[in-house]
């Protein structure tokens, strides 16, 4: 008898899991057997720039700035969402989907990064737009064309910068930490095209150089 009473013990955790990986209320009773509940932060450095929020089901689960945080588990969509005159540069992790789906199935925090474009301005907030490109960019970059390793070699360190790629629809595909002055940037995922290649720092964005991937 208690070898049985063990074994549905058992059994009620495994459903239970389940259950919570599947996205479902974690108010059913099955909940008492295994919380699937979790802490879900989803917020923004400055919501000046742009506010992040997660949605699942249809219905928010967290907003800035009124709400970044709250209990979850299962399946959500994160979106940045950035004000006018600045753009989606990333999230904290590296990821640069937006809107991204994520499963919580422990605490999770996740940060939005916006930037201004200052050149952009000149262009209606394009990121990839070829008129401001007779600024000088602060790099120089090499091979380019490329085709699998891109090297970055930037005018100075950035140790709090970052370099992020945008597609020519204005979309960012890439964000990487800069360290140094130096930086490789492999590419081999991204489809052949022209790419404009950018310096966050400082919550703003450098002028773009041209990036063509073989």
């Amino acid at each position: 008898m208690l070898k049985m009473l063990k074994i549905s013990f058992q059994l009620r955790n495994v459903v239970a899991i389940a259950i919570c990986l599947a996205g479902f209320s974690t108010n059913m009773a099955l909940s008492q057997t295994s919380d699937c509940s979790f802490r879900l932060t989803v917020s923004t450095a400055n919501v000046y720039l742009g506010n992040a929020m997660s949605i699942s089901g249809g219905m928010i689960i967290t907003t800035t700035p009124d709400k970044p945080t709250s209990t979850f588990g299962g399946s959500a969509t994160l979106l940045a969402l950035p004000k006018a005159g600045y753009i989606f540069v990333g999230w904290d992790d590296g990821n640069v989907e937006n809107p991204r789906v994520v499963s919580i199935t422990s605490d999770k925090t996740f940060n939005a990064n916006f930037a201004q474009c200052e050149e952009c301005k000149k262009c209606d907030d394009n990121p990839t737009s070829t008129k401001e490109m007779q600024a000088v960019a602060p790099m120089k970059i090499f091979p380019n064309p490329v085709t699998n390793i891109l090297t970055v070699q930037l005018e100075k360190e950035a140790p709090n910068g970052s370099l992020a790629m945008f597609d020519m629809n204005g979309k960012i595909v890439l964000s990487k930490s800069v360290g140094g002055d130096t930086v490789q940037i492999d590419l081999s995922a991204l489809s052949p095209g022209s790419y404009i290649l950018r310096l966050n720092e400082n919550g703003k964005l450098s002028a773009g150089v041209k990036v063509v991937k073989e």
